[in-house]
């Protein structure tokens, strides 16, 4: 299927409602905090304003482990509003609600939606499989909570850039496995890191990241931890893929496009020109990327 260029925000505005950061490879565990301070420098270091929305409210809920606190953006006061669960990236170890922050925001305006932005624990002090328990624990309270959020329950969408791609896909994973299946309307993934195995491309290219977030080889194995090992997809919904010519694990995205589809998955994947790995240009909001949107 040839690749084709256009507007994320028109795609997701169509389905749902009508229904990076600089990530350095190493052979060794990098420091979190480092890596958690280099991408929040460089996101601000853009000096983007970030836009207003009509409201903001921050909520810590009670997980399985320890509270996860969440980041709720609103467009405006209506009810039974479409939701837009967003999972960010961030190399596997750093980003939060603050680093992404803007495109929330962008989101949340340009679409219409809700959009609830997740703080899932982040290795090496929470390995595999903590943030993707976290992240699926707040997909089910996202469905349970979403009328008195204000929002409409069978209207939700799944988005996560980079390593929050990863988590995105594994929820999917997750959910279909399910004793309740929540029909999901859409998936929507940045530049997706979709396979941590030895000498994959997102391996060879973040693997001190890989190393802090794994708890051991085998761990890469586990189709939670890359979507990629899977063997089906059932129940996976519609999904958009936005890769970049030059990001370094656009092979994996182009794959799991192909594997979606051989599984009578609805999924498109589009190709923006001329760039790298959106990072934290992604992230900042900024008009590098608006052939992205």
């Amino acid at each position: 299927m040839p690749m084709k260029k256009t507007s994320l925000i028109l795609i997701i505005s169509l389905n749902i409602v009508s229904i990076g950061f600089s990530q350095e490879s190493g052979e060794t565990t990098p420091n979190p905090e480092q890596y958690r301070a280099g991408i929040a420098k460089s996101i601000a270091d853009l000096k983007i304003e970030p836009s207003p929305v009509s409201k903001v409210t921050n909520v810590l809920i009670k997980g399985q482990i320890d509270s996860i606190p969440l980041r709720i953006y609103y467009p405006s006061n209506e009810e039974s509003l479409p939701i837009l669960y967003h999972m960010h990236g961030g190399c596997l170890v750093a980003g939060d609600l603050e680093t992404h922050d803007n495109i929330c925001r962008y989101l949340c305006n340009q679409v219409g939606c809700i959009v609830i932005a997740v703080d899932y624990r982040q290795p090496p002090e929470n390995k595999f499989p903590a943030a993707v328990e976290d992240c699926h624990f707040v997909l089910n309270w996202i469905y349970k909570n979403a009328e008195k959020l204000g929002g409409n329950k069978n209207k939700i969408a799944l988005i996560g850039d980079s390593s929050g791609g990863n988590l995105s896909a594994a929820v999917c994973l997750k959910n279909s496995e399910s004793e309740s299946i929540i029909p999901l309307v859409m998936q929507v993934l940045i530049n997706p890191v979709l396979d941590l195995r030895n000498n994959s491309s997102s391996f060879n290219t973040y693997m001190g990241c890989v190393f802090a977030y794994l708890n051991n080889p085998e761990d890469s194995n586990n189709k939670f931890a890359s979507p990629l090992a899977a063997f089906t997809f059932e129940h996976t919904p519609q999904t958009i893929i936005i890769t970049s010519e030059n990001d370094e694990s656009k092979d994996e995205a182009e794959l799991y496009n192909k594997r979606l589809m051989n599984s009578n998955i609805i999924s498109s994947l589009y190709e923006v020109q001329g760039i790298g790995h959106f990072a934290g240009l992604w992230a900042g909001n900024s008009p590098e990327v608006n052939n992205a949107k």
